[in-house]
């Protein structure tokens, strides 16, 4: 079974789902016991889920106004951290200071960082997947798969949120 892109939930609550990339589908279900969910309290970041105004140790990050925070993912050397909002992922160090950020065309309602480090994900409400380089947010391929599109049509391997083997890049 191919490694597959999971979300915390549904929107507002709910079951969990992943995307099997092997299968082309996604999947209402939890995902395989050998996969993680994305780490959201390795710091102490507050006010992250749905808010303007989220906080790492009581202190504001910076967003642009009005844009509101959705999805959280903390690197597993907890040095760094992605923030999905409304119109970017971002990218902030353990210190709270920006590292990168790429514009999205829809919400991130998920966000993840692969088991090694080297991915960050992004599950954007207008059902896409993107993948981007962690260190730096270059996006990793030129498209994103919609539903139950052909995850190989895109030319990307299989990337995960819930990290479930090596990431071969």
């Amino acid at each position: 079974m191919a490694p597959g892109l999971p979300s915390a939930s549904k929107r507002g609550g709910g079951k969990p789902a992943w995307f099997d990339a092997g299968a082309r589908r996604l999947i209402a279900r939890s995902p395989p016991g050998d996969m993680r969910p994305a780490d959201t309290s390795g710091l102490p970041l507050r006010d992250w889920r749905n808010d303007l105004a989220p906080k790492l140790a009581g202190k504001p990050l910076k967003l642009e106004r009005n844009e509101t925070s959705r999805s959280l993912a903390i690197a597993p050397d907890r040095r760094s951290f992605v923030l999905g909002t409304d119109w970017y992922l971002r990218r902030f160090g353990a210190g709270g200071e920006e590292v990168w950020s790429v514009a999205l065309p829809a919400a991130a309602w998920a966000a993840g960082v692969s088991g090694d480090g080297r991915v960050a994900v992004a599950a954007l409400a207008n059902g896409t997947i993107r993948w981007y380089r962690f260190e730096d947010g270059r996006r990793y391929w030129p498209c994103s798969c919609r539903g139950t599109a052909n995850a190989g049509s895109c030319g990307h391997p299989t990337v995960t949120m819930m990290h479930r083997r090596e990431v071969k890049i």
